[in-house]
């Protein structure tokens, strides 16, 4: 008999299991607003469902000021569930980051869940089997940070092994500049997300996107010299973060690194994708924890990873 694993994921982030490749079956449910799944008919009551939040957006601030970076997504996970029926279907939701702005806030990033049972609930509820929250939206404001998607707030809520996402960085800026927050890292199976670092308090300076799963946070933008964008926090493996922008705009995270802050006017940099936790070596990916994208120098905040 199989083991099986079912992965309910955000974009396409994968989750690991410490048995052989031989020993299970894995299932990646990627789409989903929300979306129906047949249960198999290897299905097996020994299992595990891991699920990643979405990040949340963003702020955009108006013209001359300053914004925060989104918080990123929380993972949950789950042995063993039973009460499945094969040929039955199970109402799952892989949760996604809208974009666009309420108010100049981004918006919160989506949960992800895995069996309702009822109700219409697309946010965490205890008739799901597990739920990881998504990370609230970026403030469009001086001196706000957005929490990442917490793991107490997920299904199950007293869960050894489950992780929060990262704190967005903040605009804390002295004198009105433009600079914006880092988003936060995604919460993954080695750890909770990194925070974002905030803006730099005098220059127009973006701060670094976190880093994913258990990594570091983001660097702030640097208000010394060199005067530039905070760089991007590493994954969990002490790499991938994006370096900061020293006039120009930062560079990507890789791996679930951060993306580097934008330098004064320039844009900030995508968090990386999660590559290096969890192999799919039956469907040739490799996937992880997002990390989170790096704080524009022109007011937009850096989107939470996911």
């Amino acid at each position: 008999m199989k083991i099986l694993k079912i992965f309910v994921v955000v974009i396409i982030f994968l989750l690991t299991t410490p048995q052989p490749v031989s020993a299970f079956k894995r299932i990646f449910l990627t789409t989903g607003d929300p979306g129906s799944w047949t249960v198999v008919s290897d299905w097996s009551n020994v299992n595990t469902i891991e699920v990643i939040g979405a990040g949340g957006g963003g702020g955009d601030a108006p013209t001359g000021s300053g914004a925060g970076g989104g918080g990123g997504g929380a993972y949950a996970w789950l042995a063993n569930l039973t009460g499945l029926t094969i040929g039955n279907t199970v109402t799952y939701q892989v949760g996604s980051t809208t974009v666009g702005v309420t108010d100049t806030n981004g918006k919160k990033g989506g949960d992800t869940f895995f069996n309702r049972t009822s109700g219409t609930s697309v946010v965490c509820a205890s008739t799901m089997s597990v739920c990881a929250q998504g990370g609230a939206g970026g403030a469009g404001s001086t001196g706000s940070t957005a929490s990442g998607g917490l793991a107490s707030a997920g299904i199950p809520a007293s869960c050894s092994g489950c992780y929060s996402g990262g704190s967005g960085g903040g605009n804390y800026s002295e004198n009105g500049t433009d600079g914006s927050g880092g988003g936060g890292g995604a919460a993954g199976v080695y750890g909770s997300g990194k925070n974002g670092g905030d803006s730099g308090e005098v220059e127009a300076n973006g701060g670094g996107g976190g880093g994913a799963d258990g990594g570091s946070n983001g660097e702030s933008g640097r208000d010394l010299t060199p005067l530039r964008g905070g760089n991007g926090g590493n994954n969990f493996n002490s790499q991938g973060g994006g370096a900061g922008g020293d006039g120009a705009a930062g560079t990507a995270g890789t791996n679930g690194g951060g993306g580097g802050g934008g330098d004064n006017t320039f844009g900030g940099a995508a968090g990386g994708d999660g590559t290096i936790e969890w192999t799919a070596i039956e469907f040739g990916a490799l996937a992880g924890s997002g990390g989170g994208g790096g704080g524009a120098g022109d007011g937009v905040g850096g989107g939470g990873g996911g």
